[in-house]
């Protein structure tokens, strides 16, 4: 009786480590799955290839002063909060000007992420928001059904060209 009262025990103790594991089998599988498919291929084609036009955008004097004074004040206060470490916004301000035009037209247009993730087309008529027009809806269905912190997609360089929630846009230089 001994014997089986501590199996069922070790049963019981392995079935959480069991359900973990096989989740993330799953997560790991469903996006291997995912970004082979020809939808993910072909959004990293089309953010890349905006983001690289970009790189000659410019952003206003207040759009430039609101995006470092975002970074300096709520996004460190934030982050520091969060971690509790002290943080040096320095380390995070988007350097290219892809990013910096990418950060001002779309992550400072709300600083709230389920607001951010409504934002389709910031209107500007740039390649980088044809390509959000047109794969954005299949992105954020994937974050949201499947509650994904994020969808991510990164270019061959490492530069973040695409956040669902468009936080974290980001070239490789400002990681």
């Amino acid at each position: 009786m001994q014997t089986a009262a501590f199996n069922q025990l070790a049963q019981v103790q392995d079935s959480p480590a069991h359900e973990i594991t096989a989740f993330f089998d799953q997560l790991k599988n469903s996006l291997v799955i995912y970004t082979r498919g020809s939808t993910a291929i072909e959004a990293v084609r089309a953010f890349t290839a905006g983001f690289d036009q970009l790189q000659t955008s410019t952003i206003s004097a207040d759009q430039s002063a609101a995006l470092d004074g975002f970074f300096a004040g709520k996004f460190v206060t934030d982050l520091d909060r969060t971690t509790g470490n002290t943080a040096d916004p320095l380390g995070f301000l988007p350097s290219s000007s892809a990013e910096r035009y990418l950060q001002a037209n779309y992550t400072m247009l709300s600083t709230d992420f389920g607001e951010a993730i409504k934002l389709d087309d910031a209107g500007d008529g740039s390649a980088w928001s044809a390509a959000h027009a047109r794969y954005h809806d299949n992105f954020r269905e994937l974050t949201q059904r499947l509650g994904y912190e994020d969808a991510m997609l990164l270019d061959t360089r490492g530069d973040v060209v695409y956040s669902a929630y468009s936080g974290r846009i980001s070239g490789a230089t400002s990681k």
